[in-house]
């Protein structure tokens, strides 16, 4: 995952100079970096999604899915990645459910997540591989 994006653009770069953009037959599709990451944006896994990404933002959208669900959802979005590192450092949380991801490898600044880790009471990483994270 490293120089995904990057990697990504030269792809995209590639089909441009070639001609090769936004024609039938030809085109590229490249996998984002982490996991599944696709599969749970899909699911509605990011903080500010309901699946299918629809906004948590939207009445109608969370409206629909109270009604679907039986329950009543929140009309903030969740912390990302980001503001759980920040929220850790600030003392707002004090623990954290780990699944899927090497966040102290990915992450920008590994110093600083990894000292996030440390401040937290409880911490479970889970994943089929044993990462810097874990």
């Amino acid at each position: 995952h490293l120089g995904g994006s990057d990697t990504s653009t030269a792809i995209s770069n590639l089909l441009l100079v070639t001609g090769n953009y936004a024609k039938p037959g030809a085109g590229a599709y490249p996998l984002r970096g982490h996991n599944n990451v696709q599969g749970a944006g899909d699911f509605g896994s990011s903080p500010d999604n309901l699946p299918g990404y629809q906004k948590v933002s939207d009445p109608d959208v969370r409206k629909k899915f109270e009604n679907a669900w039986g329950v009543k959802l929140p009309e903030k979005a969740g912390m990302n990645n980001h503001e759980m590192v920040e929220g850790v450092h600030e003392g707002q949380l004090k623990a954290m459910y780990l699944k899927g991801e090497d966040m102290g490898l990915v992450d920008s600044n590994i110093n600083y997540v990894q000292a996030a880790f440390e401040k937290l009471d409880f911490f479970v990483v889970q994943d089929i591989f044993l990462s810097r994270t874990a």
